[in-house]
């Protein structure tokens, strides 16, 4: 979940700090470099994979990428499909990312990680349902003593209620 906070923060900080980024060119170097990388080096090492793109400021080219990834590969990781999700958001592109984000709902969250508490609090916040978007968090809040994650989980709830009438890449750049 640390991963998530840092892939937020690039995804904020970098278009403030880079000037003009033409992102179809770096989108298509990507293509002809990562798309052979293994699933750790694309998704889970940071400067690499879709993540340079997404912290050069191409959120949407980001998901893109690992929409061409996933195509290329067959990958079937999870975090996959989260990372698009988190991207087309950020990218403003709510209805894509409320797609993305429904393919991340688990039929098995029967245990302590409030996984689908999260995506449903997330995709409320998508949607402009301030109520649902609270009564998410506040079942995320109810598990934080149970695993690690759902700690990290609702402080990004927490700035969605806190920054509701803000698009979701300034809500969760709040983050305390």
């Amino acid at each position: 979940m640390r991963t998530i906070l840092i892939l937020i923060g690039l995804l904020l900080a970098a278009p403030h700090a880079i000037a003009e980024v033409d992102c179809a060119a770096l989108f298509a170097e990507h293509l002809e470099t990562d798309l052979g990388l293994s699933y750790h080096e694309f998704d889970q090492t940071p400067r690499q994979g879709f993540r340079s793109l997404a912290g050069a400021g191409c959120p949407a080219e980001a998901a893109d990428l690992i929409e061409r990834y996933i195509e290329e590969t067959g990958a079937t990781e999870g975090s996959l499909m989260w990372h698009i999700a988190q991207l087309r958001a950020v990218a403003g592109d709510y209805e894509a990312a409320i797609a993305a984000a429904r393919r991340c709902i688990r039929e098995d969250d029967t245990g302590d990680f409030r996984w689908n508490d999260y995506v449903y609090g997330t995709i409320a916040f998508l949607q402009r349902d301030r109520q649902a978007l609270i009564r998410f968090r506040d079942a995320v809040a109810a598990g934080v003593d149970d695993h690690h994650g759902n700690a990290m989980n609702v402080r990004l709830l927490n700035a969605m209620v806190e920054h509701f009438d803000e698009d979701y890449a300034y809500a969760t750049s709040q983050v305390e």
